[in-house]
């Protein structure tokens, strides 16, 4: 495994015009949240697994986004790399909003199979030498 490419983070997205301000699962209590099917959230699977936090799944993160700007959810929970681009690309960015804190924090890496060990080396050199901040390593 590499050194971590990325430091991204699971956002709590909602919209500009029903704020939703995460603070625990407490805060969610009785909202809709839309998610991409098969996606789990184990900070918040006490309160889906009994329905305090009512569970809708769709098939790809641009319809939750969707749904949010159509005022027919209440959040979503998204990678912020990826919500990023999304929302840049559907034009939504002043009709989104971030919650102050995320849901959990990780980073990215590139697997090596044991095949490939001779690329380990040139791989992280490559890493160490990005140097924009969005690809920041932790």
């Amino acid at each position: 495994m590499t050194p971590s490419i990325l430091t991204d983070s699971n956002e709590v997205i909602s919209s500009n015009d029903s704020k939703v301000v995460y603070q625990g699962q407490k805060s969610v209590a009785g909202l809709i949240l839309v998610a991409v099917s098969g996606r789990k959230y184990t900070a918040l699977e006490p309160s889906l697994s009994n329905d305090v936090i009512h569970r809708f799944d769709v098939n790809r993160e641009q319809q939750a986004l969707s749904l949010l700007l159509n005022n027919r959810a209440d959040f979503t929970i998204q990678p912020k790399s990826l919500a990023d681009a999304l929302i840049e690309e559907m034009g939504g960015r002043d009709r989104i909003f971030f919650s102050p804190e995320q849901l959990q924090t990780f980073t990215w890496h590139l697997m090596i199979t044991s095949e490939l060990s001779h690329l380990h080396q040139p791989l992280n050199e490559f890493i160490d030498s990005l140097e924009n901040e969005r690809w920041a390593r932790s």
